[in-house]
């Protein structure tokens, strides 16, 4: 024993050295091969038990803003084991824990919630983790709240001229918003965009409800009931067609239609195209004027009038007015110069034709108001003999007198006798000018009113051998032509 303890006591110091000597070498052969290092590691922040939050009746306000959050870790290990654990770097986690979340009406429900980093089991021993950054995460919550909105189509777009798009629907009218109070307070409007381009037929499509705040801005943040909306748009064909009236009967003696108003005069129609395309104007129900001797009005509901399916564009056109103004008629004889009958146009032959033109005198009715604005000196007559052929014609005298006013009697005809381009022509003096109704008519009013034109007894006695002459002269003209 005491041999041993000899042997060991001998040179104890430089053996101590030897020792000292091999450890520093030992820890030097190991710092140059595998040293201790510091590297970063970069990883997504995980929440955790997130269903728990909801379950509160709870919402993370401000999760858009943190829910991208990257944490950055730095760990200090050997080499060899920070390599490996490089390798697992998916791995590694950096989680919050929401169930340490403490509603809290302090600090308006913020919480500031500690970062946990785990490292994967298997590469975790002789790793140290020295920091994280950052290392808490402020997570603000607040009450889930849900309201119930219209949603609003909105249109962008044009379609074909000629088209109108009916007021759109959607489906379904109504949507649900639930999201943190302080979000869904600053909704002011849902709405469903469509854009159209030259559509020309019923549409139908799918689209996202957005909501707005009342800035128009959109607010995010927020779920919804439906996900998608459908929205129908039907498409008509526009045109504008004439209002037409429809007045029937007679009026009682004595009296007539000074005129017939009604507006609008015109309106625009919508419906599909083959049923807008059969609709060239729209004719309103009868107007009875039987035994009417004043003025009067009806009204007409378009609508009831319309065929079934098409509709007006405007509602200010949904009311017809009619009105009737009914006067008293009256009569004007009217004294016209033969120097006022005139001669207008060219026979085939170019040839003047044979007639006499003699004074006229006629009666004219009408209202009162028309009769009295014609002047007597601005009436007169045209006799149109274009293109007439060779032979005797029955020429009707046209007279420039108002639309609203009739002659008693009807029509006033001239009889023209056009001479064959071999014989000279002979003027004819006499030709009785003829009221073709006046003959005709047998209602004794008008024939009262009428002022019958003939060569007075007198005039023919004073010119017998002039008549004599012209006679003999018309017959020459007939054995030539024979």
């Amino acid at each position: 024993m005491k041999k041993i303890k000899q042997i060991i006591m001998k040179d104890l110091g430089w053996k101590l050295l030897s020792v000292f000597i091999a450890i520093a070498l030992w820890f030097t052969v190991i710092n140059i091969e595998n040293p201790i290092e510091n590297r970063n590691y970069i990883t997504n922040l995980n929440f955790q038990n997130e269903d728990f939050i909801k379950e509160q009746g709870l919402v993370i306000s401000n999760y858009d803003e943190i829910k991208n959050t990257t944490v950055t870790i730095k760990v200090r290990g050997e080499r060899k084991a920070l390599d490996r654990l490089s390798q697992y770097r998916n791995y590694i986690e950096a989680n919050v824990d929401l169930k340490k979340i403490i509603p809290s009406l302090e600090n308006n429900n913020l919480n500031s919630l500690y970062i946990e980093i785990n490292l994967p089991n298997t590469v975790a021993n002789n790793l140290e983790i020295m920091s994280k950054s950052p290392a808490f995460v402020p997570i603000k919550i607040e009450e889930i709240i849900s309201i119930e909105k219209n949603i609003e189509p909105i249109i962008n777009g044009n379609i074909n001229d000629g088209y109108i798009t009916s007021k759109p629907s959607i489906s379904p009218e109504k949507i649900t918003i639930s999201g943190p109070r302080s979000i869904i307070e600053t909704i002011n409007s849902i709405k469903a965009t469509v854009n159209i381009k030259n559509i020309k037929e019923n549409l139908n499509i799918t689209t996202n409800p957005i909501a707005y705040d009342k800035d128009g801005n959109v607010v995010n943040g927020v779920i919804f009931s439906e996900n998608e909306v459908n929205i129908s748009i039907g498409v008509n064909k526009i045109k504008r067609v004439p209002i037409k009236t429809n007045i029937q009967g007679n009026l009682s003696n004595g009296f007539i239609i000074d005129n017939i108003d009604y507006s609008p005069k015109y309106i625009d129609i919508i419906g599909t195209e083959t049923e807008i395309n059969n609709i060239n104007e729209i004719l309103l129900p009868i107007t009875n004027i039987n035994n009417k001797n004043s003025s009067f009005s009806i009204e007409y509901d378009i609508q009831n009038i319309l065929p079934k399916g098409i509709k007006t564009k405007n509602k200010s056109q949904s009311k017809i007015n009619v009105s009737v103004n009914i006067v008293p008629e009256i009569v004007k004889n009217i004294y016209i110069d033969n120097s006022k009958i005139l001669v207008q146009g060219t026979t085939q032959n170019g040839l003047p034709p044979l007639f006499t033109i003699q004074d006229i005198n006629i009666s004219l009715k009408g209202s009162e108001n028309d009769i009295n604005n014609i002047n007597e000196n601005d009436i007169k007559g045209i006799i149109d003999i274009s293109n007439l052929s060779e032979g005797t014609h029955i020429l009707e005298i046209k007279f420039n007198i108002p639309n609203n006013v009739t002659i008693i009697g009807g029509n006033y005809n001239v009889e023209v006798k056009v001479p064959s381009s071999s014989i000279p022509s002979i003027e004819l003096q006499n030709t009785t000018i003829k009221n073709t109704e006046g003959e005709n008519n047998n209602n004794k009013e008008d024939k009262e009113k009428t002022d019958k034109i003939e060569n007075s007894n007198d005039s023919e006695q004073n010119n017998n051998n002039e008549q004599n002459e012209v006679e003999q002269n018309i017959n020459d003209l007939n054995n030539l032509e024979n």
